[in-house]
């Protein structure tokens, strides 16, 4: 079993957020405005046709890489891959713009660029999710939120741009996140000694129960991530098509930086709980606020077409900011899963991004469907907020719900967890309880109830209650405060 190691630099968590804010600063530039392809005559179609291409590419490629996990480590590990895949990048962005020359030169350069720029963005992602399995649960939250905070702002400043000023500076970022990223990369590698692209083994999944635990979380949060990406990227669609579309750069520009304040207020909050932890309440009101603004975002929808003096800028500033959020929060979950499971981080990181991308690209299809089919009216627009706010219901209440982020913080790589957990076992072995009863008391010392340990155990109360007896009497207490006492107490370091 290797060396744990988790990078602590302030210098590493500034340069992974500017390496995440630049990327995502790019996919918004290439696939949210018409900025860069205004050279052509159907800009907003060529848009389109390009984001389509590339996100399927991207998702299908992240599948891949997730399947064929020993052959993508061995080819994520050349450094050669890491350049080729930005420089691909730049070029793909740069010849995004041809997509609007007449047939057949047209439709070629929307497929080649769609193609490159899905290959190479979901190779470089790939290299976020191995830097952040390096860091620790603080530090990969701190960078994160810098990326999600200053993403919008950085495009809402692209946005006021001549198109081509703002194709070369969305041109520019994908080299900008590269050198910030390898960087980072850098200073992890020499910190800890070894290749951050090599397979550390820290924890590997050899219990079943344990991998079956694992694979039903990601799933899980590959699902979660879907529906609200197709929540949200439905909602947008038509926000877009109410009045922002047709009121300039200046005015979607405002939208972007209103997003942006919202998020900031957002991310802090959400970066401040998640490195405290101090309680499971913490993420617990973290994530029911994100649900109840990604509802919000979503309930809007109508208001721009029943009130004529509203605009849809708010509400679009709205749902944009919620979906970072949620975007901030689960990029978290994600990266403390590959950090905790380093050894299937591959698999891990891959169909969780590959999710994220798949859920925009099935709202984007179902808006244009029903814009297409019922035009911009209130019922077309009430019909698929119905839809999205099912999804976000679904999403939030039934896939990734408040037991299962109990169950994800469970096994997340949190230093209060392990050392309650060295706490828990150092009581098991002094008091000789068996493995079941060690299994139980460990449940009662989080707080759980009989009706949920019965559950969780397929066993009946009367059998949770008879263990709980015999824990009691080994241990010499008689409440569950006392047990919650006696842990508390343990001391398994020496200290």
């Amino acid at each position: 079993m290797g060396t744990r190691f988790t990078a602590s630099s302030p210098v590493i968590i500034a340069l992974l957020g500017c390496a995440l804010a630049l990327n995502g600063t790019w996919v918004m530039g290439a696939f949210q405005s018409v900025g860069i392809f205004a050279f052509a005559d159907h800009g907003e179609s060529v848009l389109d046709a390009v984001y389509l291409v590339s996100i399927t590419v991207l998702s299908l490629t992240l599948l891949l890489v997730g399947y064929f996990e020993h052959g993508a480590e061995r080819l994520l590990a050349r450094r050669g891959t890491f350049w080729v895949s930005a420089a691909c990048t730049v070029l793909a962005t740069l010849a995004m713009p041809l997509g609007g020359l007449p047939s057949p030169e047209g439709s070629l350069f929307v497929a080649g660029t769609g193609v490159l720029s899905g290959v190479a963005s979901a190779l470089f992602l790939m290299y976020f999710g191995m830097a952040l399995s390096r860091v620790s649960l603080r530090e990969a939250t701190a960078a994160v939120a810098i990326g999600q905070i200053a993403s919008p702002l950085l495009f809402s400043f692209s946005l006021v741009l001549s198109p081509p000023p703002a194709l070369a500076f969305t041109a520019l970022l994908p080299v900008g996140a590269a050198v910030a990223l390898w960087a980072a990369i850098r200073r992890i590698r020499e910190a800890a000694q070894i290749s951050v692209i090599e397979l550390a083994d820290q924890h590997p999944l050899t219990d079943a129960d344990e991998h079956r635990q694992v694979s039903r979380l990601v799933f899980r949060i590959v699902l979660c991530v879907a529906l609200v990406g197709f929540a949200h990227e439905l909602m947008r669609t038509l926000y877009i098509q109410m009045d922002i579309a047709s009121a300039g750069g200046a005015a979607y520009a405002l939208v972007q930086a209103l997003a942006g304040a919202a998020v900031v207020i957002g991310a802090i909050l959400i970066a401040l709980a998640m490195m405290s932890v101090k309680t499971l309440s913490m993420p617990r009101l973290c994530y029911g606020g994100i649900t109840l603004f990604l509802m919000v975002g979503v309930l809007l929808g109508p208001a721009p077409l029943l009130w004529a003096s509203l605009t849809s800028i708010v509400p679009y500033a709205v749902n944009q900011a919620a979906n970072s959020c949620f975007g901030l929060f689960m990029w978290i979950m994600t990266a403390a899963l590959c950090q905790r499971f380093s050894a299937t981080r591959v698999r891990t990181f891959a169909p969780i991004r590959a999710g994220w991308a798949l859920g925009p690209l099935a709202g984007l299809l179902l808006g244009r469907f029903a814009l297409l089919v019922g035009g911009l009216t209130p019922a077309t627009v009430y019909a698929c907020m119905l839809v999205a706010v099912l999804a976000v219901f679904v999403a939030m209440g039934a896939v990734f719900n408040e037991r299962v982020l109990m169950e994800t913080m469970d096994i997340l790589p949190l230093e209060r967890r392990e050392r309650f957990q060295d706490k828990c076992r150092l009581i098991i072995e002094r008091y000789g309880l068996s493995e079941r009863e060690g299994e139980i008391m460990i449940m009662f010392a989080k707080g759980r109830n009989l009706a949920y340990i019965q559950d969780e155990l397929f066993i009946s109360k009367s059998t949770v209650s008879t263990h709980r007896q015999h824990i009691y009497k080994k241990l010499g207490i008689h409440s569950q405060q006392e047990l919650l006492d006696l842990v508390q107490a343990a001391n398994p370091y020496g200290e």
